[in-house]
């Protein structure tokens, strides 16, 4: 039997382990943190693609697609654009979430450290012959033993704004041309809340946000996107992407699967 360990329960890291699980010759094992809201929202804007159709038929989520409207603001002024944005579908984070978990044998969240061949959770060690890291690389930098490179310059900030009234309600999709800072590129409209991606935080963003939400704001939660160099990963562990949508990082596992099956048959 092959031990497959996924470290992170994000959507990326319990879809990984769903498809690894479709093998009847591998055991899998979930561990560490759980998504942050922004991560959540997120994904909830996904690309429609035919994998991600395909497992939601699968495990029973409800999901339909749709095309966003999408303006452009440029001058303080909203123009709608002459096409309708890339096909999306529309689902419940947490409902996949929670389908994605059956079957997955539960161990702790915190506390754990890998080491080659063992993760060490308080005072378990489980083996492992194949890890996949899906969670940001920063956020294990202490917890493993090889080196992390250091922080790259972020190429993405995705924030989950909350306001009282967003003056863009009709919009799905709105490009920002012209902001005070020009750090905001892009507002998405999510149940009640913002999700706003910008090239920049701290004041250039506060600034920013001041201007497209006159009546308040809250920042929930930011996420930051890297570019990360993984090549220099132990040979029996691999990386989600950060930033990678739903539906590609489904075709990364299965294609992960049956590149780590083929090399263990190979070495037995």
């Amino acid at each position: 039997m092959l031990r497959i360990v996924v470290v992170g329960q994000s959507l990326r890291g319990l879809i990984a382990a769903w498809v690894f699980r479709q093998h009847p010759a591998v055991e899998v094992l979930v561990v560490g943190a759980h998504a942050l809201a922004v991560h959540n929202a997120i994904d909830e804007l996904s690309p429609n693609s035919p994998s991600l159709r395909s497992l939601f038929n699968a495990i029973g989520v409800a999901h339909s697609a749709f095309r966003p409207r999408v303006a452009t603001m440029r001058g303080g002024r909203l123009r709608k654009c002459g096409k309708l944005g890339e096909a999306r579908l529309r689902f419940d984070a947490e409902d996949l979430s929670l389908c994605l978990r059956g079957g997955s044998r539960p161990l702790p969240t915190a506390g754990w450290s890998i080491e080659p061949g063992e993760v060490l959770i308080g005072n378990l060690r489980v083996s492992y012959d194949f890890l996949l890291l899906a969670l940001p690389m920063a956020l294990c930098r202490q917890r493993v033993w090889f080196p992390v490179p250091a922080d790259p310059a972020p190429t993405l900030y995705q924030s989950l704004v909350s306001t009282p009234f967003s003056p863009y309600h009709l919009w799905e999709e709105v490009l920002t041309r012209e902001t005070p800072a020009g750090v905001v590129t892009r507002i998405l409209n999510h149940i009640g809340s913002c999700i706003v991606e910008s090239k920049a935080n701290g004041a250039a963003l506060q600034k920013d946000l001041t201007y497209l939400f006159p009546r308040g704001f809250q920042v929930e939660c930011t996420q930051k996107h890297h570019r990360w160099v993984t090549d220099t990963l132990p040979e029996n562990l691999a990386s989600v992407p950060e930033a990678m949508p739903l539906g590609a990082t489904i075709d990364f596992s299965y294609d992960l699967l049956r590149h780590w099956t083929t090399q263990r048959r190979k070495t037995t």
